[in-house]
């Protein structure tokens, strides 16, 4: 971590990055003179190899798929909007 923050001194640069268990987003910060330097961090954050956390990659293993994607599809704001406005 030390080497990229040497790298990036003074630059105006910031990336935010979440993830969870489906899914990985990013967004950010930057001077118009160092787009090309955000661009390559999204770059990294896309290619770069993932390594799961064990605990959390058996807890995923063991759970219900059905049971999974019932509980998904009923947090998603289009079901929610669709049963608020058709029930």
């Amino acid at each position: 971590m030390q080497l990229l923050n040497d790298i990036l001194a003074g630059k105006r640069v910031e990336v935010k990055v979440g993830e969870g268990a489906f899914w990985r987003t990013f967004g950010g910060d930057q001077s118009p003179e160092d787009l090309e330097t955000a661009l390559q961090l999204v770059y990294r954050l896309f290619t770069s190899t993932v390594v799961p956390d064990p605990v959390k990659l058996a807890t995923c293993l063991r759970c219900d798929p059905a049971k999974m994607a019932h509980s998904l599809h009923d947090r998603s704001p289009a079901t929610r909007g669709s049963t608020v406005l058709y029930d």
